[in-house]
């Protein structure tokens, strides 16, 4: 799969706009939810992003805990980019076109935030879906994501 530039930028802006950063999940997780998703217990945050339609907690939901959204949710959140863009950059797969069908992330995209020199930086990283969203042991050959190690 091979993305242009235009749909990286679009996909990045909606992001920004969304949120969908490191404070922005923690917003929307809370210290408890947070800190025992570190250690692969999802219930927590599941239950903190469970009746929210906000774009970080939607993000968080499909994203991070691997969660199906609706449809009309992940195109809020992504108003540039849609549901048929992340489709198109191989983010998520739908069930179907209508506002209500669900959508499920085949990534894990995960906000990132740093300082270095040139100040404060916020960016995505896309990896493979985590134990926590894959609901079971990782095949050999995946991809992780940043981590302590």
């Amino acid at each position: 799969m091979t993305a242009d530039g235009e749909q990286v930028r679009l996909l990045r802006d909606d992001l920004a706009r969304a949120g969908y950063t490191v404070d922005g999940v923690a917003t929307v997780l809370g210290p408890l939810a947070q800190q025992v998703l570190t250690r692969d217990q999802p219930l927590p945050a599941a239950r903190a992003t469970a009746h929210s339609t906000e774009p970080p907690a939607v993000l968080t939901r499909a994203f991070v805990l691997g969660l199906p959204v609706r449809r009309s949710l992940l195109d809020r959140a992504l108003p540039a980019t849609g549901a048929a863009g992340a489709q198109s950059l191989g983010l998520v797969e739908t069930s179907g076109s209508s506002p209500d069908d669900e959508v499920r992330a085949l990534v894990d995209l995960s906000p990132y935030a740093a300082t270095d020199a040139l100040g404060d930086v916020d960016w995505w990283i896309a990896s493979d879906l985590s134990e926590v969203a894959r609901r079971g042991p990782l095949p050999p050959e995946h991809v992780l994501g940043v981590g302590g190690a």
